[in-house]
């Protein structure tokens, strides 16, 4: 089963959390942003270390999460 978190602006999780994610469902991952009125999707990770790269340019933004 997927698993999709919301982290509010300000709130920064420790790289185990998404790696637990990432371990429960590793067949791929996104994200989408809420920043200055716009939605940023960043989508088709399929590989951990790409995927916490980008998210990492993002982590202290509203953010939502999905893990396949």
């Amino acid at each position: 089963m997927c698993i999709i978190f919301h982290k509010p602006k300000g709130i920064i999780l420790p790289d185990n959390i998404l790696e637990m994610c990432w371990k429960s469902n590793p067949h791929g991952a996104g994200f989408m942003v809420a920043k200055n009125d716009q939605l940023i999707v960043k989508k088709g990770f399929l590989e951990l270390n790409k995927f916490i790269e980008e998210y990492k340019k993002y982590e202290s933004e509203n953010l939502v999460a999905h893990f396949r």
